[in-house]
């Protein structure tokens, strides 16, 4: 008896390790997991997004991604890759968004979208229909003298008077200034050399669909090594305008 119920036990473990194996074979995980530690660095512009019909833990979805790469020293080319995309970095891989890749070494053809570096961007700036800018491409206007528009005015009264929301970090970007080298005023002396940060921020306003807003933000130095992708903030934004956004770093 006790080897007939270790046998049903058993089997059904053994036979879901192989189909997991094999679901990660197919959507290319464990050549991606070595891709990311080998591969060439570079950047991509999303061009194409098909999602797939696989689903793995509800939250990671498997997309045929066609993008444009671009590495150093080499003209772009254009290229189609199948992955598995979290569910919250879905946003990240919408057509017109630049994303870092890792590209295979002597098969250009093989790449993996690598959500957890940081886009360098050439060339910031947005053109008529294009896409709006990622941190990375803001983050490069900032440092060139331009993206004057965007909000990084006092955050000090919008945490005062703001409405606040829960917050959820999907892209960051130092943009290489501080309020002091931008002229600006924070609230206390010691927050002048804090580093600037360009934030895309999505946030959860109750019985709202998430809102995207992207700011040129305060980061405190000692909050600097926590900033990570999926980084739930406190946030107080304008109720007339959710773009205009701080975020409450406890400090």
């Amino acid at each position: 008896m006790s080897s007939i119920i270790l046998v049903s036990v058993v089997v059904p473990i053994l036979i879901t390790v192989v189909v997991l194996v094999a679901v990660f074979k197919k959507v290319g995980g464990m050549t991606n997991s070595k891709l990311l530690q080998t591969g060439m660095p570079g950047t991509a512009q999303i061009t194409g997004l098909t999602q797939g019909s696989m689903v793995v833990n509800m939250t990671n979805y498997e997309c045929h991604i066609a993008m444009n790469i671009s590495l150093p020293g080499q003209a772009p080319y254009e290229a189609v890759i199948t992955q598995l995309v979290p569910m919250i970095a879905l946003p990240r891989v919408q057509p017109g968004s630049i994303v870092a890749v890792k590209v295979d070494q002597t098969d250009r053809t093989k790449a993996v979208i690598d959500f957890n570096a940081p886009v360098a961007v050439a060339a910031p700036g947005m053109g008529m229909g294009m896409a709006a800018p990622n941190a990375g491409a803001i983050a490069g206007a900032v440092a060139a003298g331009g993206a004057g528009s965007m909000q990084h005015g006092s955050s000090a009264a919008l945490l005062q008077t703001g409405q606040r929301v829960r917050g959820v970090l999907m892209q960051f970007a130092d943009t290489g200034n501080t309020p002091r080298s931008l002229g600006l005023n924070p609230s206390k002396p010691e927050y002048m050399d804090d580093p600037m940060y360009a934030l895309t921020l999505e946030l959860h306003i109750p019985n709202l669909a998430p809102v995207t807003a992207q700011v040129v933000h305060r980061v405190p130095r000692a909050q600097v090594p926590n900033l990570r992708m999926g980084w739930e903030l406190n946030c107080a934004v304008n109720p007339s305008n959710p773009q205009e956004v701080a975020v409450d770093w406890g400090d």
